[in-house]
């Protein structure tokens, strides 16, 4: 697909969308660097999706881009407020979660830990999940979700943004972005806060880390 050809437009998302945003969570889960390494089950991917949408999804920020010649959602961050984000808990609904599952839960939690302390403040918007289809990668789309992003972090006068990358991809992305490395945890001395195994050791390369980062706003913004 040339670059130069891709037409697109965003908008922030609602319930409506929960389909379009099922099936392209669906596809990053099933290529997303840990949890492809994991080799989670169906019942596992689908809990994974189902939360997701539930939780964030609801809340109204979270931002797609749409291809306009044939309207598919190509991209899409699903966003939530600080203090609705994802948790452990809110898995419970659906079962109890298999090992695996908890793994992942645990390191979302962990890395999200410090992100309050460098802001100074429990009021920011945090970029739970950032995805690209394939077919539409290279477009710099990311940047566009980005965007949308800062606007409603902007209009509900949050102090930050935060996010947690876990690829090579997603790192570069947001170091183009100018975010700031708040903690950077590699995948081969992570170890599970719970049964202090080393579930990630054997990741392959390219991806070698996660890294927190934040955008902290300054007055200008606010």
């Amino acid at each position: 697909m040339n670059p130069k050809k891709l037409d697109v437009f965003g908008r922030y998302l609602s319930m409506n969308d929960r389909a379009d945003v099922e099936k392209l969570l669906l596809e990053f889960v099933e290529n997303e660097a840990i949890a492809k390494y994991m080799k989670l089950t169906s019942e596992d991917k689908c809990i994974y999706v189902r939360t997701y949408v539930d939780q964030v999804l609801s809340q109204g920020i979270s931002y797609g881009v749409f291809d306009k010649a044939n309207g598919v959602l190509c991209a899409c961050t699903l966003n939530s407020f600080s203090k609705r984000s994802v948790t452990p808990a809110d898995y419970g609904s659906l079962g109890e979660l298999s090992l695996k599952m908890q793994y992942l839960t645990r390191f979302d939690d962990y890395m999200e830990e410090g992100a309050q302390a460098v802001l100074g403040s429990d009021n920011f918007i945090l970029m739970e999940i950032g995805m690209v289809s394939p077919s539409y990668q290279k477009h710099r789309l990311a940047d566009k979700l980005y965007l949308g992003t800062q606007e409603a972090a902007v209009k509900y006068g949050c102090n930050g943004i935060v996010n947690v990358s876990n690829s090579l991809y997603s790192i570069k992305v947001c170091e183009r972005w100018g975010f700031l490395p708040v903690k950077k945890v590699f995948f081969k001395d992570y170890c599970d806060p719970v049964t202090g195994e080393k579930i990630f050791a054997d990741i392959p390369q390219p991806h070698t880390h996660a890294v927190l980062f934040v955008e902290k706003f300054g007055h200008a913004k606010l």
